[in-house]
């Protein structure tokens, strides 16, 4: 496997986290508890977190 490609999943894996639990928050505020809205919120930003180390690392890398 090379490194594009091993790249691209490592990026696709917290994109995918970001995009659905935002997806989840948006589709489903109205009837959530703020405390897993705060979950939720929390996910994402670590998800966010994880994808920033990662362009990060490739742009020092690069």
């Amino acid at each position: 496997m090379n490194i594009a490609h091993s790249l691209l999943h490592e990026l696709n894996t917290p994109l995918n986290g970001i995009l659905g639990m935002s997806r989840l928050l948006i589709e489903n505020c109205d009837i959530m508890p703020s405390s897993e809205e705060a979950e939720i919120a929390e996910f994402i930003f670590t998800s966010a977190n994880r994808l920033n180390t990662l362009v990060q690392r490739f742009l020092l890398y690069s």
